[in-house]
């Protein structure tokens, strides 16, 4: 399970984000439960309650700070700042929970590719997970089929 409160190891992971990139998938939520990137292979439940949590850094020296604008889109799980020695200023860091988001064509550029990110990662993990889910689920079902022939 993904700790929303270890800080030191959530600062790392977004420190990983691409130059380019706005943000960085952190874990996925399938209805209550919060996978780590890493546990994905043992999750063993799928359903529409599908999210996936993403880490951000909003820093003045950062070229792709997290645009505060997109704050008031996507639900805030945790947010946090931590000095920075090297760059001499507070940086901050927010993890925000979102699902597939709709992009308009009125958007302004940096709140459109946030956007494009989000539904980038998005899609990614929900068929990488969906499709690990249905070979489980074949898996389980052949196995209760197997076990009934041979006990009857």
């Amino acid at each position: 399970m993904f700790d929303i409160n270890d800080h030191e190891t959530i600062m790392k992971l977004i420190h990983t984000k691409k130059s380019d990139a706005y943000l960085v998938p952190l874990y996925v939520k399938i209805n209550k439960d919060t996978f780590s990137l890493t546990e994905l292979n043992s999750v063993k439940t799928f359903s529409s309650s599908f999210r996936v949590g993403f880490g951000a850094i909003v820093s003045i020296f950062d070229r792709y700070s997290y645009p505060e604008i997109c704050m008031f889109n996507h639900d805030c799980v945790t947010a946090f700042s931590e000095y920075n020695e090297d760059k001499q200023v507070d940086e901050k860091y927010i993890v925000i929970e979102s699902g597939y988001i709709d992009i308009n064509d009125d958007d302004k550029t940096q709140v459109k590719q946030v956007k494009e990110q989000i539904n980038y990662y998005y899609e990614m993990l929900y068929q990488y997970i969906n499709e690990r889910y249905q070979k489980y689920r074949k898996k389980l079902i052949q196995d209760m089929m197997d076990s009934q022939t041979f006990s009857s």
